[in-house]
């Protein structure tokens, strides 16, 4: 398996979702999906089992089963009920693309139920863009995924960084980093993020549970596609001037993208030993 191959998937992939649903999440994510695919390749050795756990629309588990591999989603899937109009499309037609297309399906509430699988039953786990929307704490969901996982195996994660640029320029400014306040006071059920993290935050959480975190780093991913066909427009003047001091300042960045592994009791103690996590170390 090799880069070009799973970019080419992904363009099969988009091909399965309609028109106004490519135009609207998924070209505006493509990159997203380029730096996962990048992240997952050097674990897809032969018989891989990959887990997306808070699936969603599942863009990832498809690409990876059309490269061979055996692949389950997981999600209640309630906020893409027909009701909650999500930009990602409707349950029903979420659910049949992903069983037309040979993921598996199950159903799970994964912060009130443990997940449905034995012990050691994956090798590769996705937590892409969820535990921002966790209305507890991760505690819970990421011991699951350690007891799925294989010994040895990766979980990757994705999700916002909160000290990112922009919220550094809006707090001082009085703006809040939270989500717009009326979009969170008026909508019930929420599905929006409920907590951000920053990257020292989610490093500590996952050595608490013991995992050794193999990667970790910032991208600018989902900003490319503002610069794109540039234009001297105010907006795309600005997304480029993010670009310029993120580049410059890596910290600054927006996306967050983890690899962690799974280690067993006796490493995570020799672990800690080496590497102590103190609450307010600097990341």
């Amino acid at each position: 398996m090799d880069y070009s191959t799973l970019k080419g998937l992904l363009a099969e992939v988009f091909d399965l979702f309609p028109d106004e649903i490519r135009a609207l999440t998924l070209y505006p994510n493509y990159y997203q999906y380029l730096l996962i695919l990048r992240t997952v390749l050097p674990y897809l050795q032969e018989d891989r089992k990959v887990l997306d756990v808070g699936a969603g629309a599942g863009v990832i588990p498809l690409v990876l089963r059309k490269a061979g591999y055996e692949c389950s989603a997981i999600d209640t899937w309630i906020e893409y009920s027909k009701e909650y109009s999500n930009r990602m499309g409707i349950k029903k037609d979420i659910i049949e693309r992903l069983e037309r297309n040979g993921v598996q399906v199950h159903y799970c509430d994964i912060e009130k139920e443990v997940l449905p699988f034995k012990d050691c039953s994956f090798n590769i786990v996705l937590l892409l863009d969820v535990i921002e929307h966790l209305h507890n704490s991760p505690k819970k969901v990421l011991k699951e995924i350690k007891r799925v996982l294989v010994p040895n195996d990766v979980l990757i994660i994705t999700t916002p960084h909160l000290a990112t640029l922009k919220n550094r320029v809006y707090l001082p400014f009085g703006r809040s980093n939270y989500v717009e306040f009326k979009e969170w006071y008026d909508n019930e059920p929420f599905f929006g993020h409920i907590r951000e993290f920053t990257l020292h935050e989610v490093k500590n959480m996952l050595r608490r549970e013991g995992f050794r975190v193999k990667r970790a780093s910032l991208s600018n991913c989902l900003q490319f596609p503002a610069i794109k066909n540039f234009r001297f427009k105010p907006y795309q003047l600005l997304m480029s001037l993010y670009l310029l001091v993120t580049t410059i300042i890596p910290k600054l960045r927006y996306l967050m993208i983890v690899v962690a592994q799974k280690i067993e009791s006796k490493e995570v103690l020799d672990y800690e030993a080496k590497m102590p996590i103190k609450d307010g170390a600097k990341p």
